[in-house]
């Protein structure tokens, strides 16, 4: 571990031979915040975690990945202190809301997990169908867009001329 005056860094790693597994984390601090990563693998089985916190703001924000295709963010305290997380399994059907419920989509209908092991099945609120079918659309522009974009960028490259002389000072001396 190095210290300073404007902050630290440390870092660290560890293998188990009999097990075959190994990790590895690295942390530091500044005047604003602090930081860290740390990762553990086994074969070809992983997880990695991050963390950053805001001095400034009191917020940490946590992302955690497996090879698995898994994911989970979370964030803790900040101003008005608003926690929230989401995660997705690594076939993507888990979701997270803001209200702390864990939902899957199971065919067409959505379940919530009940803390007892149990789905049970939920009723999508007017807000939550408009703001999915938002997203869908907002998702077909963007394809949309993209694909006039690369068409008009193969067809048309090399050909931009403007239409009228600028106006104004800067123009070329005689």
């Amino acid at each position: 571990m190095v210290s300073g005056p404007y902050g630290s860094r440390g870092a660290a790693g560890a293998y188990n031979p009999r097990t075959g597994t190994s990790a590895a984390t690295r942390q530091g601090s500044g005047t604003y915040g602090s930081w860290g990563s740390t990762g553990v693998a086994n074969g070809n089985d992983w997880a990695k975690t991050s963390r950053v916190t805001n001095n400034i703001t009191g917020a940490t924000t946590r992302k955690t990945t497996t090879s698995e295709g898994g994911s989970l963010v979370t964030r803790t305290g900040g101003v008005g202190g608003a926690n929230g997380f989401a995660g997705v399994s690594g076939s993507g059907d888990v979701y997270a809301g803001r209200d702390g419920n864990v939902y899957k989509k199971s065919g067409d209908s959505w379940q919530k997990y009940g803390g007892d092991g149990n789905w049970n099945s939920v009723q999508a609120s007017p807000e939550q169908r408009q703001s999915a079918q938002q997203r869908s659309e907002g998702a077909q522009r963007t394809r949309d867009a993209s694909s006039v974009r690369s068409g008009a960028t193969s067809s048309r490259a090399g050909s931009y001329r403007p239409s009228a002389p600028a106006r104004g000072g800067g123009g070329r001396r005689r």
